[in-house]
């Protein structure tokens, strides 16, 4: 994950980011972020058909300690 990257997020005044751009940031496929949203493994929400990752919640779980991210509040 570049550390550029999530620094640029956090700044961000957007309240969620689309699943292409968790997938740049976690540098993964827009695929593997789907499932993962859809997995309850990242925080999403569902917009009429568009799904948006929850910036904040994003941040934060990234951000957290090794383990901690399981106990961020949902």
């Amino acid at each position: 994950m570049s550390a550029s990257m999530l620094d640029a997020i956090r700044s961000s005044n957007k309240a969620c980011l689309t699943m292409a751009e968790v997938a740049r940031l976690l540098e993964v496929d827009v695929r593997t972020v789907s499932r993962g949203c859809a997995d309850g493994q990242l925080p999403a929400i569902s917009v009429g058909r568009r799904t948006l990752v929850v910036r904040e919640r994003l941040v934060a779980m990234l951000s957290a300690p090794d383990g901690a991210a399981e106990h961020l509040p949902a």
